[in-house]
């Protein structure tokens, strides 16, 4: 008997009668279209006309907002046709002007007016050297980068920056050891030199001399000297500008003949104060090593030699293939020499800001990598840049005034274990021994890892500072001055100790070397200029008048010391010192070293001699030490005094009196100036009271410093001046104390 259930089987029932009931009505939807499709999604033609509000603009790109795959481009009268539905977004592009979203709200035709984008017109300009330059109106030939692809490369060296990123600008990475250095031609090779090919670097204005500082026997784990231009950090500049032909030689002279580089560093920016920090860390390692043959195919390959040149017997030396070393052993040198990974870290921090009138930016930077090759080597370097802009209220005087300061210290090893990793033997004897020491395999073998204990270090500082003044003396007639002075001070020394050769050699202390470099360089310029621009209907004219004023010093001493007592690996306890000075203008000559050996005081040479007596010389041995090294002393003092390079640090009372008169009429006649150019209530007195005083106490401090040259006194006087103004400014804006 079968049960029928209401609630139970009755789902089947209530399915039927709801079918039924939509059959019934499905006539009626058929005949009437308009409730059977939603006229939101139905797709229909849009067009019109896309216009800049006077005429048409061909070429514009229409797209749907979200269905980028469906856009059109309107034709040579503005106008486009685009399918779309009621409820779509018209996205409409076009370059110069801004970007438009319209909605279409179910019309089929819509007229489009488009926007200027006065922020996408401005015309970069392009810095020329001593004036800068619309894009369009250039007539040389200028490569330029900026910031934007400066900051996104991990790199250390200002030319890393610009490698392959500028047309006719060879760039050449001439190692990958932390600190080494680039090649750079413009527009080919000029000389058979390659110190001969380096253009000429502008920083801010201020030449940078770019001459190797390195010496060769101090530099031997790269393949050039050491260059200046790791000092220059990338994360400062805001961008790089290089003059490749007649601009460069028409400009600089002769002194452009190899291409001219721009460099301008990055500037403070008004609005609220800023902080920036960032870190990153990083690895490296060498990418592709050379394919080597392994243990067998290496002794099948000696093994024909032999028979080729018709040897029977192998001789005693070649202890490879003679059964000294094991003939089963393999030693994969690249990865064992060369196949570390070199640690890189980068810290980066800066503050900024300012008002209308005064902005500042003061950054700083640190940068770290290891090596690739054995052993705790490691290259490391800090930086830091000040900058500061302040402009009157009425807009008529300025003042830039930026700073950078970079100090390196790089300790590397003194030979590069690169060749060495593709000529040894794969059977070669490992390196350590059992207990851990370096491994001689009884004298058959040089062990590489023993060139690692001769060291180079190297430490540079180098300061770049610069400040530009302006004043608008009346309508279009400026007067402007850029100041300029760098420093650089860089030691490098190379020890050779004898403990890197193989003890079977027999050799001692007495044939460990020393081999010193100083190199100091400064230079100052100052270019005054006057400048007058005036329009005449569409022309316009514009006149430079200027000079320029510049002085560089550089001195070089190269030093080498060999025989070292009792391992002691110090220039103090050498038995031969050979010294040469090298200036950039050479008048020493043997005469004066007669002289400075008979006026040598007998007191300093007895207690040098007894300095070196102590130190297990022989009397004799330390009086001929003493000697020398007073003689060297004498004579480079007698080559300054020459050259001019004033390094005394007595002080000069008459000198003293002279720079702080100076700087009491620099610091009374600066606010003078400004108050008769400008009006009274925007005269702040704190402020540019502070500079009379920072100038007196700069001024005579320069004194006492800057020997008896009276003009290197007053433009001494004048760098710290500057810095002294734009520090009183600095307090000034911090202290809310500013024009208005």
């Amino acid at each position: 008997m079968n049960y029928f259930s209401f609630y139970k089987d009755g789902k089947a029932l209530y399915c039927l009668f709801f079918t039924g009931f939509l059959l019934s009505f499905s006539s009626s939807i058929a005949g009437n279209t308009k409730r059977h499709f939603n006229p939101n999604f139905q797709q229909h033609q849009v067009q019109g006309i896309v216009s800049d509000g006077s005429s048409p603009l061909p070429g514009v790109t229409i797209s749907l907002k979200g269905r980028s795959k469906t856009a059109t481009i309107t034709d040579y009268n503005g106008q486009y046709i685009i399918d779309a539905s009621a409820r779509d977004t018209l996205v409409v592009s076009f370059i110069g002007f801004k970007s438009a979203i319209i909605p279409i709200a179910g019309r089929s035709k819509i007229k489009i007016t488009l926007q200027y984008d006065t922020t996408t017109l401005q015309e970069v300009r392009v810095n020329a050297g001593y004036y800068s330059v619309k894009e369009s109106e250039r007539t040389g030939s200028i490569a330029r980068i900026t910031s934007k692809d400066i900051d996104t490369q991990p790199v250390t060296n200002v030319l890393a920056t610009m490698q392959g990123r500028m047309a006719g600008v060879n760039v050449t990475q001439t190692t990958g050891t932390p600190g080494g250095g680039f090649e750079i031609q413009i527009r080919g090779r000029n000389s058979i030199r390659t110190d001969a090919n380096a253009p000429l670097y502008i920083i801010d204005g201020v030449p940078y001399a770019s001459e190797a500082i390195g010496y060769a026997q101090t530099s031997t784990v790269f393949p050039t000297v050491t260059s200046p231009l790791n000092s220059i950090d990338p994360n400062t500049i805001e961008s790089i500008e290089v003059l490749k032909d007649a601009d460069a030689t028409a400009i600089y002279g002769s002194r452009g003949a190899n291409g001219v580089v721009l460099i301008t560093t990055k500037k403070g920016k008004e609005g609220k104060t800023k902080f920036d920090f960032s870190a990153s860390t990083g690895a490296g390692s060498v990418t592709r090593f050379m394919k080597l043959m392994n243990t067998q195919q290496y002794l099948d390959m000696r093994r024909q030699a032999f028979r080729n040149d018709g040897i029977d017997s192998y001789p005693a030396a070649d202890y490879d293939i003679n059964g000294t070393w094991d003939q089963n052993r393999y030693t994969d040198w690249q990865k064992e020499l060369i196949g570390g990974t070199s640690v890189i870290t980068e810290l980066r921090g800066n503050v900024s800001g300012g008002s209308q009138y005064t902005q500042f930016l003061v950054s700083g930077s640190y940068y770290s990598q290891s090596t690739v090759f054995p052993g705790d080597f490691l290259y490391k370097k800090g930086n830091s840049h000040v900058n500061l802009n302040h402009q009157s209220a009425d807009d008529k005087f300025r003042l830039v005034f930026s700073a950078g300061y970079t100090v390196q210290n790089n300790n590397q090893p003194a030979f590069d274990l690169t060749a060495t990793s593709t000529t040894l033997a794969p059977n070669a004897p490992t390196l350590y021994d059992a207990s851990g020491n370096l491994n001689w395999e009884n004298g058959t073998w040089n062990n590489p890892l023993a060139n690692q204990q001769a060291e180079n270090k190297s430490t540079t500082k180098d300061l770049v500072a610069n400040t530009v003044l302006s004043y608008e003396i009346v309508s279009n007639l400026t007067l402007k001055s850029n100041f300029g002075y760098t420093d650089l001070q860089h030691v490098e020394s190379r020890t050779n100790p004898s403990t890197i050769y193989n003890p079977s050699f027999g050799i001692t202390s007495a044939n460990s070397t020393l081999y010193l470099n100083n190199s100091k360089r400064s230079s100052w310029i100052i270019e005054p200029q006057l400048n007058w621009k005036k329009e005449f209907g569409k022309g316009k004219l514009d006149i430079l008048l200027g000079g320029t004023f510049q002085q560089r010093n550089a001195s070089r001493l190269f030093q080498s010391g060999s025989g070292f007592a009792a391992g002691a690996l110090s220039m103090a306890a050498g038995e031969y010192v050979s010294v040469s000075s090298q200036a950039d203008i050479e008048q020493a000559d043997l005469k004066r070293e007669k002289t400075a050996l008979q006026t040598a005081p007998e007191e300093e040479l007895e207690e040098l001699a007894a300095i070196y007596t102590q130190r297990g010389l022989s009397e004799e041995l330390a009086r001929a030490v003493a000697v020398q090294l007073t003689a060297h002393n004498a004579l480079e003092a007698h080559a300054r005094d020459e050259l001019g390079i004033n390094e005394i640090t007595q002080a000069n009372p008459f000198m003293a009196a002279f720079a702080s008169a100076v700087s009491f009429t620099i610091g009374g006649l600066f606010p003078l100036l400004v108050a008769i150019f400008a009006p009274i209530n925007q005269m702040v007195f704190y402020q540019y009271g502070c500079s009379i005083l920072f100038l007196a106490f700069s001024g005579f401090l320069a004194a006492r410093a800057g020997g008896s040259k009276i003009f290197t006194a007053v433009l001494r006087i004048c760098i710290w001046g500057t810095f002294a103004m734009a520090a009183s400014a600095l307090v000034g804006y911090i202290f809310g104390v500013q024009t208005s």
